[in-house]
């Protein structure tokens, strides 16, 4: 495990195409952010949860799956992504492992794989072989982020700190590490793959 990498997990989005609070959903009987946090734990024994009020980290509070998170806030009335990278300035570790709290398959691996390949750069974030990212399953280092001052997407501030982007073939991740959940049809999906993974 390399101790000096911050897992957080985001959750504090509107889900507005799902029509409820995404992390609450239920996939197999357990609240969708449960699996996040069960992924975010094999790096980091304390994972960060960032919300959008104190009103979704208290919902989240009494989620049994929660203890021993930290939760930060990052209103919803904010400027967008930038936002989100001020709000990354009171992690304490020096490398931040950025994901969602909707890709349940996730390889729990991940952020260690996307350290190796850091070396002097300023991120790592995987990419599909026709140059998709995946900015939301990357691996950046505080430093880096400290100098953004705007940004209107993630793949702006991919671009505009200089990451290295790694091809997910070479990673050695399955494609459906990056599944994530944003429709009922989606969560259906996940349904499917669970039932499949788990041979039932």
């Amino acid at each position: 495990m390399v101790l000096d990498i911050a897992a957080v997990i985001l959750a504090g989005g509107r889900s507005s195409r799902i029509g409820s609070y995404k992390p609450l959903l239920k996939l197999a009987g357990r609240p969708l952010i449960s699996y996040a946090i069960e992924i975010a734990r094999f790096t980091a024994e304390s994972p960060y949860i960032l919300v959008s009020s104190p009103e979704q980290a208290e919902v989240l509070m009494q989620l049994e799956c929660t203890d021993n998170a930290t939760f930060l806030t990052d209103p919803e009335d904010s400027d967008g992504p930038f936002s989100v990278v001020k709000s990354l300035s009171k992690v304490n570790e020096n490398l931040i492992f950025l994901m969602g709290c909707d890709t349940p398959f996730l390889e729990r691996r991940l952020p260690l794989i996307l350290h190796q390949h850091l070396g002097n750069s300023s991120a790592v974030v995987p990419m599909w072989p026709n140059g998709y990212l995946e900015p939301l399953a990357a691996l950046y280092s505080k430093k880096s982020l400290s100098g953004i001052i705007s940004a209107k997407s993630f793949r702006e501030i991919v671009a505009k700190i200089g990451a290295r982007t790694v091809e997910i073939g070479v990673l050695g991740v399955l494609p459906e590490s990056f599944f994530n959940i944003n429709t009922l049809s989606d969560l259906k999906k996940a349904e499917l793959m669970l039932k499949n993974i788990s041979g039932v």
